[in-house]
């Protein structure tokens, strides 16, 4: 298995990670894998999505049942969200991982979404609450 430099930071999480899944069934193991390149109001990205893709991969090759959502608006995000988490309340081990922006907004952090406008954050930071 090719590991991305960019994971190496990542290399004792993953370890415990991959000791951890291994020993429950694979119906145990689910995880929702997001990532966002192509934002409206914020510079673009150009390696989250293939960050998430090869991170879905990789869960997929050790058992897990993998979702992937990419480039997904508010509305996506938070109804797969939601989803994921009341069809999968049960799972011995739940993953989401996210590849894209992040801002921390007095003292709070928070992942955007592709159209969250930071000209206008304060406005959007109920919405990202919920």
């Amino acid at each position: 298995m090719k590991i991305p430099k960019s994971w190496m930071g990542m290399a004792p999480l993953g370890l415990c990670l991959l000791v951890f899944a291994t020993t429950l069934p694979a119906q145990d193991r689910v995880a929702l894998v997001i990532g966002n390149d192509a934002y409206q109001h914020v510079p673009t990205l150009s390696q989250a999505r293939i960050d998430a893709e090869e991170i879905g991969e990789t869960l997929t090759s050790i058992g897990f049942e993998v979702e992937t959502l990419l480039d997904a608006s508010w509305k996506e995000t938070r109804s797969t969200i939601e989803t994921f988490s009341r069809d999968h309340a049960d799972a011995g081990l739940a993953v989401v991982y996210f590849a894209g922006h992040g801002i921390e907004f007095h003292g709070e952090n928070f992942l955007l979404v592709n159209d969250t406008d930071i000209a206008k954050i304060s406005a959007d930071v109920p919405r990202m609450k919920r």
